[in-house]
């Protein structure tokens, strides 16, 4: 039993040794980035009832992160962060004024903002291009919440004529906080004189579901165009994101990573 404890601390011993070498022989970084991007959101339309009169459309807004990146080595990193971003549900019309006996021809779209926090937490690997360019593909799980749904129940929209008749109305669910996906970022980053870096990246959200966000109708007055649909969302999107990313990098040791 004594001989067996023995050779289990000296196991532990020489397990510990090792990590305590590795630590010192690969640099650790902590790094933060600060990113601001441009995106565009993605959603479908599903038509329920009547004239299908609505048509998706998307726009682009404007989204901001914080995230921090442990690099583990000069290869591999890993990261979590906190994205602020709008996700837009349009619904794009053309109301002709004379099929719908209107005073003016009314044109959408009718948008919503819904402001999401999402908090990815990213796997990334860097492929030295030259001596300051580097390519840093990534990948991470996404977790999103609509921050909107969570202050506020449900919303209702009336769009009206001059005359106070609706011609279209909308109503916003608040039935499910949270939806998850896939990042994919594809960035190239850029080593500045400081010692701290600038990048690039296109970036992709691909959700794994998508939730009912809202139902709308056109002229629920009017029971001879009435037209109704659903609106649903996972929260996805694509873009751009400019970062600036603190290193804190320090000289270099004299030893080195064997």
């Amino acid at each position: 039993m004594k001989k067996n404890s023995f050779l289990l601390f000296c196991h532990f011993l020489f397990f510990f040794q090792t990590i305590a070498q590795d630590t010192t022989l690969i640099k650790r970084k902590l790094n933060i980035e600060f990113s601001l991007s441009t995106v565009l959101s993605n959603f479908e339309l599903e038509h329920t009832f009547g004239e299908e009169i609505a048509k998706p459309y998307s726009d682009m807004t404007i989204g901001i992160m914080l995230r921090f990146n442990y690099e583990i080595n000069k290869k591999h990193s890993i990261g979590f962060g906190f994205n602020h971003y709008l996700s837009v549900a349009s619904v794009d019309f053309i109301l002709d004024k004379d099929k719908y006996q209107l005073p003016w021809q009314i044109e959408g779209p009718e948008d919503y903002n819904i402001r999401i926090l999402s908090f990815p937490i990213t796997y990334a690997y860097s492929i030295p291009l030259t001596k300051t360019l580097i390519f840093k593909p990534a990948i991470a799980y996404n977790l999103s919440i609509p921050i909107s749904f969570i202050i506020f129940s449900d919303v209702d929209v009336n769009s009206s004529l001059g005359d106070s008749t609706n011609f279209y109305t909308a109503n916003y669910l608040p039935n499910k906080f949270f939806n998850h996906g896939i990042w994919i970022e594809m960035g190239i980053k850029k080593l500045l004189k400081n010692k701290n870096e600038l990048k690039l990246s296109f970036i992709k959200n691909i959700a794994f579901q998508k939730n009912l966000v809202a139902k709308y109708t056109f002229f629920p007055d009017r029971p001879k165009h009435i037209s109704k649909g659903k609106i649903k969302k996972g929260f996805g999107f694509i873009g751009l994101s400019l970062s600036y990313i603190l290193t804190h990098k320090k000289k270099k040791n004299k030893i080195e990573k064997i």
